[in-house]
């Protein structure tokens, strides 16, 4: 199957892309605390609420000041996550869903994502204990019908390279699941990472996108597009005809086991490319690796052409 397009809310208005999306059909809204300076679950509650065939996707972890005000007063929150802003402590996450659930008015979350828990990495404990302990308070809300889901939304966790490079793997992701469940099912269903052509070292078959794809997890990819990189030469190279954009994209969405590309945008434009790129038939692995070769070439891409392996 083709990947689907959801609709990130990061760098557009939310209710009026959310508008456009729903109305072009789109599966997937997927949104954040933070979003429009705080104030984006409240924005997209009435178009959720006329859309109830829209799916959300919202997320725990980074806060504004002043949601990290609120946590602090209800006694959710230590000092030292309010001031950084960010936490995956439990008490912190069973509060917070609540209050994404009332903000978006929405008794069922779609998909909860704990966002960026690399960045708990410098706590007492292993951070797969981290994660265990945060997803036991997810499995507890999806069994009770408040989500219908969850997963881990990062930036750098799974990659190579970063401040928080290789923070933690798709199998102990997929083991704190198993561990908050207690041996039954987990509701573990998803994870998030960018995938464009600044980042392709999971594009081309292997890594965290293959080896969630093999766990049955869905893979989104966050921040698509790398159109900044696409000379004339690579547009020609991907696909004739295409815009920078457009062939930037049709390289992040012809990843073996993607499930769906997240856009931010209120044009329609925009929006009915992304979709076009999305249905067109996928690059196949050796052209994905070439693309690869081309942008980051070095010693494996020599010792490729070298034997003739694509």
């Amino acid at each position: 199957m083709r990947p689907v397009v959801g609709l990130g809310t990061g760098r557009c208005d939310p209710a009026s892309a959310a508008v456009m999306a729903a109305e072009a059909s789109a599966r997937l809204v997927d949104t954040d605390p933070v979003h429009n300076e705080g104030r984006a679950h409240r924005a997209l509650a009435p178009v959720l609420a006329a859309h109830s065939g829209l799916r959300v996707a919202t997320k725990i972890g980074h806060m504004t000041p002043e949601q990290a005000l609120r946590a602090r007063r209800a006694g959710v929150l230590s000092a030292v996550d309010a001031a950084r802003c960010h936490s995956i402590e439990p008490a912190y996450v069973d509060y917070q869903l609540s209050v994404n659930g009332c903000e978006l008015r929405r008794d069922c979350l779609d998909l909860v994502y704990l966002h960026n828990p690399e960045r708990a990495a410098d706590d007492n404990g292993p951070l797969a204990e981290h994660l265990a302990l945060a997803f036991e308070v997810l499995e507890c809300a999806a069994r009770r019908g408040q989500i219908g889901g969850y997963g881990v939304a990062t930036w750098d966790g799974f990659s190579s390279d970063g401040l928080c490079a290789g923070a933690f793997s798709v199998t102990e992701v997929v083991w704190a699941a198993e561990w908050a469940a207690e041996g039954g099912t987990s509701h573990l269903v998803a994870i998030q990472m960018p995938l464009n052509l600044a980042r392709l070292a999971a594009v081309d078959g292997r890594g965290p996108v293959a080896e969630a794809a093999a766990a049955g997890l869905q893979v989104w990819a966050s921040a698509p597009h790398g159109d900044e990189l696409v000379s004339p030469g690579l547009v020609e190279m991907i696909r004739p005809g295409l815009s920078p954009a457009g062939a930037a994209l049709l390289v992040t969405c012809s990843t073996p086991g993607l499930t769906g590309v997240l856009v931010s945008t209120g044009d329609p434009a925009h929006w009915a490319e992304a979709e076009a790129v999305a249905a067109m038939p996928p690059l196949s692995l050796a052209q994905l690796r070439e693309i690869c070769d081309v942008l980051t070439p070095g010693p494996d891409a020599r010792r490729r052409r070298a034997v003739g392996v694509q």
